[in-house]
């Protein structure tokens, strides 16, 4: 169980920035790998747009690309995702146009909080607030059954991904259940109710489908939030959900 938030800021070149970032994360978390080997080679093909992936957990694959191909300057990478819930969505790395080869300063900005069972990741631009990240990303997992969740910023609002459609690997899609959608004690926000488990059911029928016991429901607080209750912390992954740290 860990959270880590960190800001990638390197001064060096594009490759050396890259390689800081994905090293950064695969250091975060065992379950976040990265199976691009050719990195090297890709800067050295002039003619290329270098791509490179980062799989989480075995169920969400995410494929960045340059904007642009190495003969020109660039600032950003798009992102998109295994399942085509984002499209080339931008993620920039600084304001100023830069040539790969020069030495400037690159920034993206993570944050990774996990548990046995759960995996939350958020990148940031170089300028983003991450209590609104450019890109947040969950993945659960219960016995066989896995699946990911995505949200990306939309006019400076990130509606939380575990808030959003899970899609597991069998294509089947669910959502969360949320039992303690209220405001417990407003006069006293030390004060909450809990549920030990999160329950996520078909989207229409609201068939029950899957229980997560590393989730919590919790009557209202704030999202992306730091918490101690009886002695463990817990990050808000949204209004009413909680996971263990």
């Amino acid at each position: 169980m860990s959270y880590i938030r960190k800001n990638i800021a390197v001064f060096a070149n594009e490759l050396t920035f890259i390689r800081s970032f994905i090293g950064a994360l695969t250091a975060a978390d065992s379950r976040i790998t990265c199976p691009t080997e050719d990195l090297e080679e890709q800067f050295a093909d002039l003619s290329s747009k270098p791509q490179f992936k980062l799989v989480v957990d075995e169920v969400l694959t995410l494929t960045f690309t340059r904007a642009y191909p190495l003969t020109q300057t660039g600032y950003c990478y798009y992102c998109t995702d295994n399942k085509g819930r984002i499209s080339s969505f931008q993620l920039y790395f600084s304001s100023d146009l830069s040539d790969h080869r020069n030495n400037a300063t690159r920034t993206w900005q993570v944050r990774v909080v996990s548990n046995a069972k759960v995996l939350r990741l958020d990148i940031g631009s170089y300028s983003a607030d991450m209590s609104q990240p450019t890109l947040s990303f969950v993945v659960l997992r219960e016995g066989t059954m896995c699946g990911s969740a995505v949200s990306a910023i939309s006019v400076g609002v990130t509606t939380p991904a575990i808030a959003q459609r899970f899609c597991l690997s069998d294509d089947i899609q669910i959502v969360k259940r949320d039992r303690l959608n209220y405001a417990y004690q407003t006069d006293s926000a030390v004060d909450q109710e809990l549920i030990r488990s999160k329950v996520f059911v078909t989207p229409n029928e609201a068939v029950r489908v899957l229980e997560l016991k590393e989730l919590y429901d919790i009557s209202t607080v704030a999202a992306n939030t730091v918490l101690t209750i009886d002695g463990k912390v817990f990050y808000s992954l949204d209004s009413h959900t909680l996971m263990e740290v």
